[in-house]
């Protein structure tokens, strides 16, 4: 399984073409399901959903033969420009840690339900 340790930052909104990919390689929804151990209604829920995780984008490149990262644009597309937090220029990654700490602290404070 291909599992990424790299942190990627995609400025602007990104979303994940994981049904164009599925198609594009020819596998139906219900092969993808079997492939993946789950229900077909499970896989389109998945490729509807705006969130997914690190393991989930895996498992779909695992089962397609394909980098968890081409998800990140369509196939065959242009690549979108991607920044890693190691080539960034060091008033930018200190910009993207500071806020990622306010968003922390934010939640830390928001009252329990």
């Amino acid at each position: 399984m291909y599992v990424s340790g790299m942190v990627t930052f995609r400025p602007g909104r990104s979303r994940l073409y994981l049904k164009a990919h599925r198609e594009a390689h020819e596998v139906s929804g219900a092969e993808m399901a079997e492939l993946l151990g789950i229900a077909r209604e499970s896989v389109y829920r998945i490729e509807r959903s705006e969130r997914l995780s690190a393991l989930w984008q895996a498992k779909y490149g695992q089962a397609l033969k394909i980098s968890p990262a081409a998800f990140w644009q369509p196939p065959g597309g242009i690549p979108a420009p991607t920044y890693t937090l190691a080539s960034m220029p060091p008033g930018e990654l200190a910009e993207l840690i500071e806020n990622i700490a306010a968003a922390v602290v934010r939640l830390l404070k928001r009252p329990k339900k």
